[in-house]
């Protein structure tokens, strides 16, 4: 066996013993711990069944943000395989897979061997990286395209650069902000050849325009339906805060995220110095790949933090920032251990080596305690999505035939019920959007003929919270229309806030009600 062998049987050992450590509060898995993951498999099955992309069997793009990614959950459906075992393992794959080329990536960058292996371990095993493997989302997906992009265009061989192009095109089908990797890659590195512009700007203009055109034809926009809902979701509650403001909370958010389910700690000053490490550690041995990672990493945060600033789903809106802090974080501990042996008499290759695997060590005991929090909270979060949006999609088959049933939540319940959903969250129809941003949904819902209505609340329904959406979508000042209580599915508070903890992922109570006035009444 050669040493690189060796050294990838390592990694990959590395990140089955970190992803099986959070797995296994699941398992054999059981659902998704976010109801997000639901929709893709919505829509993956509707492609299949339908023929049509899309939650929506009759609308194409329907709350798929991600195309490609549903497009290929769409083999597990045309497969009859249980969606939590073909999304996850696929995600699994794409996480080992992902490992190997951050390895490659730093021994391409001139990184010994010996040093690269920890390195990549440290990207690879970051808790909250681990749990986007779980997550049934996109995120382990994107992660692996952008990898793959920056690999293969600093790659030293020519042919493999090509292939940055095909990376670059499908990051562009999976989130469609990954279309601004090109101009990065381009100019962080100048194309040696014709061959090269042609891979790095026509593949992945191509998918760009043929996915734009196609949704400017099917629906009318060339965003995703999906970008208006959610910026009213997300940018509601920070009403009165400038761009500066929210981009600044973005930043403190993402430190706090990084502290206690990364490093283990809540400590601030701990956190502040893993900063200083983690900036020591870029400076030392961030090469041109993964410099460049680095960059592309930054672009993605800055665009989320001028345009979408959210907080929730675990991070899963930028899968590159854990990874990448914790591997810069080890980085900068090694540094810091190499200029130590100058204070230490003795073998200088004997007290390196001491010092380096103290290094180690350290780094690794607040991810160890942290894989711990996040098994707590996956499994917590995935019996809470069972309990509330599964168990109410079950429960609505049992309603009339002729129902017209909407929901602000999808995922599960489209899914699980089988029935067409009126969904009043702005991910399948902009048309709703302007009713969200007036407080008029309840004219939406006459509108739509619907006498029966799902929404998510929180555990005291009397008065307005962030979890209560009879409030949020101005229900409660909604003349003539009323609502006669027919079911709740509870999460117990408890088991609740653990997965809130790490995921924030959505309200405690699921509430089915019947619309006691005539939906066409003026």
């Amino acid at each position: 066996m050669t040493r690189w062998s060796r050294i990838s049987l390592v990694c990959l050992a590395a990140q089955l013993t970190a992803w099986a450590v959070i797995a296994s509060a699941d398992w054999p898995p059981t659902g998704f711990p976010l109801d997000d993951a639901w929709i893709h498999e919505l829509a993956a099955r509707n492609l299949v069944q339908h023929g049509v992309l899309g939650v929506n069997p009759h609308v194409y793009g329907s709350g798929a943000t991600s195309p490609i990614w549903a497009l290929t959950l769409s083999i597990g459906a045309l497969l009859h395989i249980t969606p939590p075992w073909f999304s996850n393992g696929l995600n699994l794959a794409l996480l080992l897979l992902t490992g190997q080329l951050v390895l490659r990536l730093l021994v391409n960058d001139g990184q010994p061997e010996s040093r690269a292996l920890p390195l990549a371990v440290a990207f690879g095993c970051a808790p909250n990286y681990i749990w986007f493997a779980l997550s049934g989302m996109e995120a382990t997906f994107v992660a692996f395209l952008s990898v793959a992009a920056v690999t293969a265009w600093f790659s030293p061989r020519p042919r493999i650069r090509l292939l940055a192009g095909l990376a670059a095109a499908a990051l562009s089908l999976a989130r469609p902000e990954g279309a601004l990797i090109v101009p990065l890659l381009i100019f962080l590195r100048r194309p040696a050849s014709r061959a090269e512009w042609l891979s790095c700007l026509l593949v992945p203009a191509s998918a760009v325009s043929i996915n734009a055109l196609l949704n400017l034809w099917l629906t009318g926009q060339l965003l995703p339906s999906t970008f208006a809902g959610r910026r009213w979701l997300w940018l509601t509650p920070m009403e009165g805060i400038g761009p500066i403001g929210r981009a600044t909370l973005l930043v403190f958010d993402w430190l706090t995220r990084l502290g206690e389910f990364t490093l283990g700690t809540r400590s601030a000053w701990l956190i502040w110095i893993a900063v200083g490490v983690a900036a020591l550690g870029l400076r030392t041995a961030g090469g041109r790949g993964a410099q460049a990672l680095m960059a592309w990493t930054v672009v993605w945060f800055g665009v989320y933090a001028a345009v979408l600033p959210t907080f929730g789903h675990g991070g899963r809106y930028q899968p590159l920032v854990p990874s990448l802090f914790l591997m810069f974080c080890c980085a900068g501990a090694l540094r810091v251990a190499e200029s130590l042996r100058i204070l230490v008499r003795g073998d200088r290759r004997f007290v390196t080596g001491a010092l380096a695997a103290l290094a180690i060590l350290l780094v690794a005991a607040g991810p160890a305690k942290a894989l711990l929090v996040w098994r707590e909270g996956h499994s917590a979060a995935v019996r809470h999505i069972n309990d509330t949006e599964v168990a109410m999609g079950k429960q609505l088959r049992a309603l009339p035939s002729d129902a017209r049933i909407a929901s602000f939540d999808i995922g599960g319940i489209g899914y699980f019920s089988g029935r067409p959903i009126v969904e009043i969250g702005g991910l399948t129809d902009p048309r709703v959007v302007p009713f969200l941003r007036d407080g008029r949904v309840a004219d939406y819902l006459r509108a739509e003929g619907v006498n029966y209505v799902v929404l998510p609340l929180g555990y005291t329904t009397s008065r307005p919270d962030p979890w209560n959406f009879y409030y949020r979508l101005g229900l409660d000042r909604a003349p003539r229309f009323g609502l006669e209580p027919v079911s709740r599915n509870i999460s117990e508070l408890m088991l609740w806030r653990r997965g809130l903890r790490t995921t924030l992922h959505s309200s405690p109570v699921q509430a089915l009600y019947r619309v006691t006035v005539d939906p066409h009444e003026p």
